[in-house]
């Protein structure tokens, strides 16, 4: 049975954010950061109340999130923080 549990929006900015600041000189992410080049800078930005979400902003930042799990091969099972996600990447 598929866990339904998913990472939610917040969540997802917060991620995306931390990701776009700490981890984009990243080799194995390289095509994942140059692809998503508005998906990430927007997820900071709400993640640090400097814009709000529109749902024009909302599909490129989930988007992006399907990217992301996408190019790790994992399932969104709820993560909390970029960590969480590594572990999961790192299991597979």
């Amino acid at each position: 049975m598929a866990n339904t549990m998913q990472t939610n929006f917040l969540s997802k900015c917060n991620i995306l954010g931390k990701m776009w600041t700490e981890y984009s000189d990243s080799e194995e992410l390289k095509d994942f950061f140059e692809y998503n080049d508005i998906g990430l800078p927007l997820a900071y930005a709400i993640s640090q109340k400097l814009a709000n979400a529109t749902d024009i902003g909302e599909q490129w930042i989930e988007e992006t999130w399907d990217i992301l799990m996408e190019s790790l091969s994992i399932e969104d099972t709820g993560f909390e923080n970029v960590n969480d996600i590594f572990a999961s990447a790192e299991v597979k």
